[in-house]
């Protein structure tokens, strides 16, 4: 004996012994389908909608159930593709269900409203069975904009990831090969490879930090002067502006050979040098950054006689990422170093 036929049994005793009638069972039936998040229709073996909960009606964008009732399902909501391409009524996976009995699962199609307008959906489809004969299908199915807009975000991430982690290795292998090139000793190659990475590992430790594509100038300068113990011999000024991560790399790295040099042979390496290291931005779509590296008060300042990987980074690896100029020059009272580049260049 059916739920259904119990309840109404039920009810007709209750009435004979003078109780309450119980609720109405198809009532209770519709207020719980009505108030379930996934849309819900039935339709016959042709194809035309029996009935249909309050979320079919909202996503679909009809207000009142008489609206869709004997209205063809596939003409109404499944008729194309995410395309715009006719999608065959003979490929419809809700209606063969209806027709044939087999159970359907579809995750990668759309639904069209009632302006012309689509969305993603998850659909399901199952047989209505009564007595062995099959007389039509239940669809439900629910808008997975939300998921959809999600995944192409990470995919994104995944490829900006890529492209980064990418970069991270390359700049690490040309620390490692040009740090054992240029140094005599294998302890000191050992601290100048660990000081260089440690400096690539801040960098990107700014960018995911809260964030996951920009940082702070500030920040990345901060983390660029950090093997200098006493930070506040550079004496930093300028204007608030987001790094991108190529560009935070760049500088970070550029930053701590200059720094780290500094320290053995320029305005740091003594008790009374400092740093002026100022940065300004212009305005405009042309806009330029301009940055200065400036030692004063340090020992008198010669040009080496060869040049390094730290060299290289100060003026290739920035003029390449950064599209622009960086100069080094050695002057009588300091060294310098300026960097002139396009801003947008900074959010790369």
């Amino acid at each position: 004996m059916s739920l259904g036929q119990q309840m109404i049994e039920l009810s007709g005793a209750q009435e004979v012994m003078g109780g309450p009638a119980p609720p109405d069972p198809q009532l209770d039936l519709r207020l719980l389908l009505d108030s379930a998040a996934e849309g819900f229709c039935s339709l016959d073996r042709n194809g035309a909608i029996t009935w249909c909960n309050a979320s079919f009606l909202h996503m679909i964008g009809f207000q009142r159930a008489e609206e869709v009732i004997g209205k063809d399902f596939h003409h109404l909501v499944h008729h194309s593709r995410a395309d715009g391409t006719r999608y065959p009524r003979s490929a419809c996976a809700v209606l063969k269900t209806a027709q044939t009995g087999i159970p359907a699962t579809v995750t990668d199609e759309v639904f069209y409203r009632a302006d012309g307008t689509s969305f993603p959906i998850e659909y399901r489809a199952r047989p209505i069975i009564h007595e062995s004969a099959i007389e039509g299908a239940v669809c439900t199915f629910v808008d997975i904009t939300d998921r959809k807009q999600a995944e192409a975000k990470q995919r994104v991430l995944n490829h900006e990831l890529t492209h980064r982690v990418k970069n991270t290795l390359a700049v690490v292998q040309a620390i490692v090969l040009q740090s054992l090139r240029n140094s005599d000793a294998g302890k000191d190659a050992v601290a100048v490879i660990h000081a260089r990475l440690v400096a690539l590992g801040r960098a990107h430790e700014a960018l995911t930090n809260g964030r996951s594509e920009r940082a702070p100038i500030a920040e990345v300068v901060k983390n660029g002067i950090a093997v200098c113990a006493d930070g506040s011999r550079i004496r930093m000024d300028g204007p608030r502006i987001d790094v991108g991560p190529n560009a935070a790399l760049a500088l970070t790295m550029a930053l701590h050979e200059l720094c780290t040099n500094g320290v053995k042979y320029g305005a740091l390496s003594n008790d009374t040098g400092f740093v002026v290291l100022e940065w300004t931005v212009g305005e405009g779509d042309d806009a330029a950054f301009h940055l200065r590296w400036k030692e004063q008060g340090g020992p008198p300042v010669t040009a080496p006689k060869r040049t390094g990987f730290g060299s290289r980074i100060i003026h290739d690896y920035c003029r390449s990422q950064f599209h622009g100029d960086a100069v080094q020059s050695f002057e009588p009272d300091g060294l310098r170093w300026t960097l002139d580049a396009p801003l947008r260049t900074l959010e790369e």
